[in-house]
């Protein structure tokens, strides 16, 4: 994703995005059910992600680079406390 992005290959990254999201969606919204927490935590990297996808889709490199670095930090901490 890093990568499309610095590029400003638009269109890998939204594919490339939404490839990876959609799996790891699944497999969060799984985890979730089974510890029974972290669906705020969820639902807000969920929100992230979506900023992340509308920065890729305005072609805007600052907004897409710094919403990709929120997301990347949620996501870690995210599936660290799922673990």
């Amino acid at each position: 994703m890093a990568t499309y992005v610095d590029k400003a290959y638009w269109t890998q990254a939204r594919n490339e995005l939404r490839r990876q999201v959609g799996t790891m969606r699944y497999d969060i919204n799984n985890l979730v059910e089974l510890k029974g927490s972290g669906e705020a935590d969820a639902k807000t990297f969920y929100k992230n992600v979506e900023k992340l996808d509308f920065a890729i889709r305005q072609k805007d490199s600052a907004a897409a680079k710094a919403a990709l670095a929120v997301v990347q930090e949620q996501g870690k901490a995210l599936i660290s406390s799922l673990a």
